[in-house]
């Protein structure tokens, strides 16, 4: 694991309606090792938005 998850929920609890997702077998890139399931997590970002 590059980092740890903890440092990953404490970035997002700084930015203001940011949501920490943990993307399961994937590693430091998850676009190659989850492509379809980071595809899922980001298109939430635009209907968020």
């Amino acid at each position: 694991m590059f980092f740890a998850l903890e440092n990953g929920q404490r970035l997002a609890a700084t930015i203001p309606r940011a949501r920490f997702e943990v993307i399961e077998g994937a590693r430091t890139f998850s676009m190659v090792d989850s492509p379809d399931r980071l595809a899922d997590q980001l298109s939430t970002v635009a209907v968020r938005t």
